[in-house]
Protein backbone atom coordinates (compact mmCIF):
# COMPACT_ATOMS: atom_id res chain seq x y z
CA UNK A 1 0.00 0.00 0.00
CA UNK A 2 1.35 3.40 -0.91
CA UNK A 3 2.39 5.51 2.05
CA UNK A 4 0.11 8.42 2.79
CA UNK A 5 0.59 11.65 4.63
CA UNK A 6 -1.12 11.77 8.00
CA UNK A 7 -2.09 15.36 7.34
CA UNK A 8 -5.90 15.53 7.28
CA UNK A 9 -7.48 17.44 4.44
CA UNK A 10 -8.26 21.03 5.36
CA UNK A 11 -10.71 23.40 3.71
CA UNK A 12 -9.17 25.73 1.12
CA UNK A 13 -10.27 29.08 -0.18
CA UNK A 14 -11.33 29.65 -3.74
CA UNK A 15 -8.31 30.28 -6.03
CA UNK A 16 -8.94 34.03 -6.34
CA UNK A 17 -9.21 34.34 -2.55
CA UNK A 18 -6.00 32.34 -2.11
CA UNK A 19 -4.29 34.84 -4.42
CA UNK A 20 -5.74 37.81 -2.55
CA UNK A 21 -4.84 36.44 0.88
CA UNK A 22 -1.27 35.71 -0.13
CA UNK A 23 -0.92 39.14 -1.74
CA UNK A 24 -2.12 41.02 1.34
CA UNK A 25 -0.02 38.92 3.74
CA UNK A 26 3.11 39.27 1.63
CA UNK A 27 2.80 43.03 1.26
CA UNK A 28 2.27 43.81 4.95
CA UNK A 29 5.02 41.43 6.06
CA UNK A 30 7.83 43.26 4.25
CA UNK A 31 8.30 46.67 5.85
CA UNK A 32 9.32 45.69 9.43
CA UNK A 33 12.03 43.28 8.31
CA UNK A 34 13.33 44.82 5.09
CA UNK A 35 16.43 46.42 6.71
CA UNK A 36 17.55 42.93 7.76
CA UNK A 37 17.20 41.79 4.15
CA UNK A 38 19.32 44.72 2.98
CA UNK A 39 22.04 43.80 5.47
CA UNK A 40 21.83 40.18 4.31
CA UNK A 41 22.35 41.15 0.69
CA UNK A 42 25.34 43.32 1.56
CA UNK A 43 26.88 40.58 3.69
CA UNK A 44 26.48 38.07 0.87
CA UNK A 45 28.35 40.29 -1.59
CA UNK A 46 31.16 41.62 0.60
CA UNK A 47 34.20 40.18 2.36
CA UNK A 48 33.33 37.23 4.64
CA UNK A 49 35.23 38.94 7.46
CA UNK A 50 32.87 41.92 7.45
CA UNK A 51 30.35 41.91 10.30
CA UNK A 52 26.70 42.97 9.95
CA UNK A 53 27.22 45.61 12.65
CA UNK A 54 30.07 47.17 10.71
CA UNK A 55 27.97 47.24 7.53
CA UNK A 56 25.06 48.78 9.40
CA UNK A 57 27.28 51.46 10.96
CA UNK A 58 28.84 52.32 7.59
CA UNK A 59 25.46 52.53 5.86
CA UNK A 60 24.00 54.80 8.52
CA UNK A 61 27.04 57.07 8.52
CA UNK A 62 27.59 57.36 4.77
CA UNK A 63 24.20 56.68 3.20
CA UNK A 64 21.71 57.50 5.90
CA UNK A 65 18.93 55.39 7.49
CA UNK A 66 16.83 55.43 4.31
CA UNK A 67 19.51 53.30 2.62
CA UNK A 68 18.21 50.35 4.64
CA UNK A 69 14.98 50.60 2.65
CA UNK A 70 16.54 51.12 -0.77
CA UNK A 71 14.78 48.91 -3.30
CA UNK A 72 11.83 48.23 -0.97
CA UNK A 73 9.31 49.17 -3.66
CA UNK A 74 10.18 46.09 -5.73
CA UNK A 75 9.21 43.54 -3.08
CA UNK A 76 6.31 45.73 -1.93
CA UNK A 77 4.86 45.40 -5.41
CA UNK A 78 6.04 41.87 -6.06
CA UNK A 79 6.16 39.80 -2.87
CA UNK A 80 2.41 39.92 -2.45
CA UNK A 81 2.06 38.46 -5.94
CA UNK A 82 4.72 35.88 -5.12
CA UNK A 83 2.92 34.70 -1.99
CA UNK A 84 -0.36 34.85 -3.84
CA UNK A 85 1.03 32.70 -6.65
CA UNK A 86 2.37 30.19 -4.10
CA UNK A 87 -1.02 29.75 -2.45
CA UNK A 88 -2.79 29.70 -5.81
CA UNK A 89 -0.39 27.10 -7.20
CA UNK A 90 -0.66 25.00 -4.06
CA UNK A 91 -4.45 25.13 -4.07
CA UNK A 92 -4.69 24.38 -7.79
CA UNK A 93 -2.21 21.50 -7.68
CA UNK A 94 -3.94 19.95 -4.65
CA UNK A 95 -7.31 20.21 -6.37
CA UNK A 96 -5.92 18.64 -9.52
CA UNK A 97 -4.35 15.73 -7.63
CA UNK A 98 -7.33 15.07 -5.36
CA UNK A 99 -9.99 15.63 -8.04
CA UNK A 100 -12.68 16.15 -5.43
CA UNK A 101 -11.62 13.24 -3.22
CA UNK A 102 -11.62 13.84 0.60
CA UNK A 103 -8.52 11.66 1.02
CA UNK A 104 -5.26 13.13 2.35
CA UNK A 105 -2.38 13.66 -0.04
CA UNK A 106 0.28 10.99 -0.42
CA UNK A 107 3.84 11.97 0.46
CA UNK A 108 4.82 12.02 -3.21
CA UNK A 109 1.86 14.29 -3.96
CA UNK A 110 2.80 16.68 -1.16
CA UNK A 111 6.29 16.90 -2.61
CA UNK A 112 4.82 17.66 -6.03
CA UNK A 113 2.61 20.38 -4.55
CA UNK A 114 5.60 22.05 -2.88
CA UNK A 115 7.76 21.77 -5.99
CA UNK A 116 5.01 23.26 -8.14
CA UNK A 117 4.61 26.22 -5.79
CA UNK A 118 8.35 26.91 -5.77
CA UNK A 119 8.74 26.58 -9.53
CA UNK A 120 5.89 28.84 -10.59
CA UNK A 121 6.61 31.49 -7.97
CA UNK A 122 10.17 31.76 -9.34
CA UNK A 123 8.88 33.46 -12.48
CA UNK A 124 7.71 36.38 -10.35
CA UNK A 125 10.34 36.19 -7.62
CA UNK A 126 13.39 36.29 -9.89
CA UNK A 127 12.82 39.72 -11.49
CA UNK A 128 11.55 41.14 -8.19
CA UNK A 129 14.69 40.04 -6.34
CA UNK A 130 16.95 40.97 -9.24
CA UNK A 131 15.80 44.60 -8.98
CA UNK A 132 15.80 44.50 -5.18
CA UNK A 133 19.33 43.13 -4.96
CA UNK A 134 20.76 45.62 -7.45
CA UNK A 135 19.20 48.49 -5.53
CA UNK A 136 20.47 47.14 -2.21
CA UNK A 137 24.12 46.59 -3.13
CA UNK A 138 24.74 48.97 -6.02
CA UNK A 139 26.10 51.55 -3.62
CA UNK A 140 28.85 49.38 -2.15
CA UNK A 141 31.35 51.62 -3.93
CA UNK A 142 29.17 54.62 -4.70
CA UNK A 143 27.42 56.47 -1.91
CA UNK A 144 24.76 57.94 -4.19
CA UNK A 145 22.04 55.59 -5.39
CA UNK A 146 22.30 55.04 -9.16
CA UNK A 147 18.53 54.86 -9.62
CA UNK A 148 15.80 57.10 -8.30
CA UNK A 149 13.49 54.15 -7.70
CA UNK A 150 13.00 50.43 -8.23
CA UNK A 151 10.83 51.21 -11.23
CA UNK A 152 13.66 53.12 -12.89
CA UNK A 153 16.08 50.31 -12.05
CA UNK A 154 13.80 47.79 -13.71
CA UNK A 155 13.38 50.00 -16.75
CA UNK A 156 17.14 50.44 -17.17
CA UNK A 157 17.86 46.74 -16.70
CA UNK A 158 15.24 45.86 -19.27
CA UNK A 159 16.45 48.47 -21.75
CA UNK A 160 20.19 47.75 -21.44
CA UNK A 161 20.17 43.96 -20.97
CA UNK A 162 16.80 42.67 -22.20
CA UNK A 163 14.34 40.42 -20.43
CA UNK A 164 16.55 37.36 -19.88
CA UNK A 165 19.78 39.03 -18.77
CA UNK A 166 18.15 42.14 -17.40
CA UNK A 167 15.31 40.80 -15.28
CA UNK A 168 15.82 37.02 -15.19
CA UNK A 169 19.51 36.85 -14.39
CA UNK A 170 19.88 34.21 -11.68
CA UNK A 171 16.65 32.43 -12.60
CA UNK A 172 18.23 28.97 -12.40
CA UNK A 173 19.57 29.58 -8.90
CA UNK A 174 16.19 31.03 -7.90
CA UNK A 175 14.45 27.81 -8.94
CA UNK A 176 17.11 25.70 -7.21
CA UNK A 177 16.40 27.58 -4.00
CA UNK A 178 12.61 27.90 -4.23
CA UNK A 179 11.67 24.32 -5.17
CA UNK A 180 13.37 22.50 -2.25
CA UNK A 181 12.43 25.31 0.14
CA UNK A 182 8.73 25.01 -0.57
CA UNK A 183 8.82 21.22 -0.59
CA UNK A 184 10.39 21.25 2.86
CA UNK A 185 8.26 24.15 4.13
CA UNK A 186 4.88 22.62 3.34
CA UNK A 187 5.91 19.17 4.56
CA UNK A 188 7.25 20.62 7.81
CA UNK A 189 4.32 23.00 8.25
CA UNK A 190 1.60 20.40 7.73
CA UNK A 191 3.24 17.81 9.95
CA UNK A 192 4.11 20.27 12.70
CA UNK A 193 0.56 21.63 12.64
CA UNK A 194 -0.75 18.09 13.04
CA UNK A 195 1.65 17.31 15.92
CA UNK A 196 0.95 20.59 17.70
CA UNK A 197 -2.76 20.02 17.24
CA UNK A 198 -2.44 16.87 19.31
CA UNK A 199 -0.95 18.84 22.22
CA UNK A 200 -2.80 21.04 24.70
CA UNK A 201 -2.04 24.26 22.84
CA UNK A 202 -4.36 27.09 21.91
CA UNK A 203 -5.62 26.22 18.43
CA UNK A 204 -5.13 29.79 17.26
CA UNK A 205 -1.41 29.51 18.05
CA UNK A 206 -0.87 26.23 16.20
CA UNK A 207 -0.56 27.64 12.65
CA UNK A 208 1.54 30.55 13.94
CA UNK A 209 4.01 28.25 15.69
CA UNK A 210 4.12 25.76 12.83
CA UNK A 211 4.62 28.49 10.23
CA UNK A 212 7.26 30.29 12.29
CA UNK A 213 9.39 27.23 12.97
CA UNK A 214 9.07 25.96 9.39
CA UNK A 215 9.95 29.40 8.05
CA UNK A 216 13.13 29.54 10.12
CA UNK A 217 14.19 26.04 9.12
CA UNK A 218 14.02 26.74 5.36
CA UNK A 219 16.66 29.45 5.76
CA UNK A 220 19.18 27.12 7.34
CA UNK A 221 21.89 25.47 5.20
CA UNK A 222 21.78 24.24 2.51
CA UNK A 223 18.85 26.46 1.51
CA UNK A 224 20.63 29.63 2.57
CA UNK A 225 23.65 28.66 0.47
CA UNK A 226 21.51 28.77 -2.67
CA UNK A 227 20.43 32.28 -1.71
CA UNK A 228 24.05 33.44 -1.41
CA UNK A 229 24.81 32.16 -4.90
CA UNK A 230 21.64 33.71 -6.32
CA UNK A 231 22.44 37.13 -4.88
CA UNK A 232 26.02 37.09 -6.15
CA UNK A 233 24.90 36.12 -9.63
CA UNK A 234 22.19 38.76 -9.74
CA UNK A 235 24.43 41.67 -8.76
CA UNK A 236 27.83 40.75 -10.21
CA UNK A 237 27.45 42.64 -13.49
CA UNK A 238 27.33 45.83 -11.51
CA UNK A 239 30.47 45.13 -9.56
CA UNK A 240 32.82 45.35 -12.54
CA UNK A 241 33.79 42.52 -14.89
CA UNK A 242 31.71 39.35 -14.92
CA UNK A 243 33.24 37.01 -12.35
CA UNK A 244 30.98 33.98 -12.41
CA UNK A 245 30.09 31.80 -15.35
CA UNK A 246 26.86 30.38 -13.99
CA UNK A 247 25.63 28.72 -10.82
CA UNK A 248 28.24 26.00 -10.31
CA UNK A 249 31.11 28.30 -11.23
CA UNK A 250 29.92 30.68 -8.51
CA UNK A 251 29.68 27.81 -6.01
CA UNK A 252 33.21 26.58 -6.76
CA UNK A 253 34.83 30.03 -6.73
CA UNK A 254 33.03 31.09 -3.56
CA UNK A 255 34.13 27.90 -1.81
CA UNK A 256 37.76 28.26 -2.90
CA UNK A 257 37.98 31.93 -2.00
CA UNK A 258 36.16 31.81 1.32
Amino acid sequence: MASKSRTPPTPHLAPHLELLAGTVAGTFGIVPFYPLDTLKSRLQTTSPTTSPFRILKTMLQTEGPTSLYRGCLSPMLGYGLINGSVFLSRSSTRSLLLNGSPRPLKMSEEILVGASSGFWSSFIRCPVERIKSVMQVKTLRNVESPYSSSLECGRVLLKEHGVVRGLYKGFGSTVLREVPQYIFYFLAYDNMKRKLGEEKINKDLVPVLAGGVSGVMIWCPPFYSFDVVKTRLQVERFEGTVKYNGFWDCVVKSYKEE
